[in-house]
Formats: structure tokens, sequence, C-alpha cells
């Protein structure tokens, strides 16, 4: 299902997830002597740290207010919330 989300701290419409212990790969295009630009990356492995709103980092709590870490608990978090939509 698509998803509709709000945030409750700041109306932002996006959320993210934040892995841990995860490996990533870029490819380099450019580089400067202070940055570099990537191209396409990669990511392998890592744990579900949690599910958050982008523009303000406002972690994803379930009933007991603890942060949400899986797939499960998010889907019937934003279907409480009336967050997901049919395509």
């Amino acid at each position: 299902m698509k998803i509709k989300f709000n945030c409750p701290a700041c109306d932002y419409d996006r959320m993210e997830e934040i892995l841990s212990d995860v490996t990533q790969a870029s490819v380099i295009v450019e580089v400067e002597p202070d940055c570099a630009e990537y191209g396409e990356h990669s990511t392998d492995g890592g744990v579900i740290d949690r599910f958050q709103c982008v523009g303000c980092g406002w972690p994803i709590l379930d009933d007991l207010n603890s942060e949400i870490t899986t797939y499960e608990e998010l889907y019937k978090w934003l279907e409480s919330n009336d967050m997901l939509i049919e395509e």
C-alpha cells in the first residue's frame, strides 16, 4: 500500500528508515579537496534502528511510547493513523 505520511510533530509528508550496522558502497563521480559527489549506491546488511520524520526527526512510536523497529509495527501504526492508501 502507498503511504500518506503526515508527521504529528511538524506536518512534514515524508518518513525515513534509519538503519544501523550497515555497509554502504557508493560510486564517486566527482571529487574536490573537501568533498565528493556520489552516483549510484548500494547497501548491505543492517538492522532497523527506527522510522522517523524526514523533516524534524520525530521517531514513530508505538502505544507504549517505544520506537517502532519492524515493518509489521510500522504498517499497524500507519493503518491506525489512516496513513495507508489502497491502489
